[in-house]
């Protein structure tokens, strides 16, 4: 009796101890994933994963091909199963690579279709494709089901496109053109008038939004499609403007922000996160990791450093930002910050410098 209840002990155990490890093996790949470049000197740098909670290293991607590899600007698919990235060989051959997440399967992008071209992951399986890292005067081609083997829908942008959540529109930016005829004008502001643009990649129609703004950073658009962020200097600092869609407004958001860099909008919508330059020692600016929220107008400082931290990214939850800080050297490294409760974790410890973080989305 005694046996047999000892073995169903042992099976109970192994049970437990059997779900449990299945549970975490699921849980590896569960949204928790944060892609981003790791350089290691001037001449090597990788595209590396990490898990964010757990700082576990899950996957580093180098060493590919011979020689010197710069590797950078990964990208997610919007169902977090694939990442694109880009590398250098030995200075010269620039490479597009994609990575399945899972089976970690890799795959020449650039030997794939015969040029080198990193995607832009859309809704609906869609991809632009742009020409990376250099995105001035870059034609974009999409590949979709209307169009499987590519077509050029752009003839020239300044501006990496981004995708409406609905995979219909790609706002993106561009010099202040004559639609019609393609003959860049002058609003009157400066000379290299930039714009921002959004296309129907359905019906080809494209509007331009801001002939009377200067300077007009990555346009954003919102989880929820309705409204596009952007960074513009109508004056000496950087301002976020939000751009609605349906009604065609553009509201400056009525609070200094001095923001700079690329923004990010909570899962939610309703916040946006952004590098701020602050007022520093000896007449520096020092960058600091906000969050607006936008209804409120409350900016809560993220980071709290006298060092510079940038990089944010959201996790899927909303609930967990991710920034890269040099406060712990001149290197930077990753830390995790609890939006609610304001607790920062750090989750890197290299000697390298950790940058172009992006969470990986559900």
């Amino acid at each position: 009796m005694r046996r047999a209840i000892r073995l169903l002990l042992l099976l109970f155990i192994f049970n437990i101890v059997f779900v449990s490890s299945v549970i975490l093996l699921s849980q590896q790949f569960d949204n928790s994933i944060i892609a981003y470049t790791i350089s290691e000197d001037v001449r090597h740098s990788s595209v590396q994963l990490i898990d964010g909670r757990t700082g576990q290293i899950l996957n580093v991607v180098h060493n590919i091909g011979e020689g010197d590899i710069l590797g950078r600007s990964p990208l997610w698919s919007p169902d977090g199963q694939r990442l694109a990235f880009w590398t250098i060989h030995n200075r010269s051959d620039s490479l597009a690579f994609e990575i399945e997440i899972g089976n970690y399967l890799v795959t020449n992008l650039t030997e794939q279709y015969g040029y080198f071209s990193m995607p832009i992951y859309g809704a609906n399986n869609q991809q632009l494709y742009a020409t990376l890292p250099t995105v001035i005067n870059v034609p974009i081609s999409i590949i979709n089901d209307v169009y499987p083997d590519g077509e050029q829908i752009l003839a020239s942008t300044l501006s990496i496109p981004e995708w409406s959540p609905d995979g219909q529109y790609i706002a993106y930016l561009n010099r202040y053109e004559d639609l019609e005829t393609g003959e860049s004008l002058s609003s009157g502001t400066i000379a290299q008038d930039i714009d921002l643009y959004v296309m129907d990649t359905i019906s080809g129609e494209i509007i331009n939004y801001t002939i009377a703004f200067n300077n007009i950073g990555t346009p954003i658009w919102s989880p929820d499609g309705a409204q596009i962020a952007f960074i513009a200097t109508q004056t000496n600092f950087g301002q976020i403007y939000i751009l609605d869609i349906g009604t065609g407004a553009i509201n400056e958001i009525p609070i200094r922000t001095n923001a700079v860099g690329r923004l990010v909008w909570s899962p939610d919508s309703q916040r946006i996160a952004f590098t701020s330059n602050q007022p520093g020692e000896n007449n520096t600016l020092n960058g600091e990791v906000m969050v607006l929220d936008i209804a409120s107008l409350e900016m809560q400082n993220i980071s709290q450093s006298t060092h510079y931290d940038t990089d944010p990214t959201w996790s899927p939850d909303g609930n967990l930002l991710a920034f890269t800080s040099r406060r712990d050297g001149n290197q930077s490294d990753i830390f995790i910050a609890n939006i609610r409760t304001g607790q920062l974790r750090q989750i890197t410890f290299t000697d390298a410098n950790e940058t172009e973080l992006i969470w990986q989305p559900h």
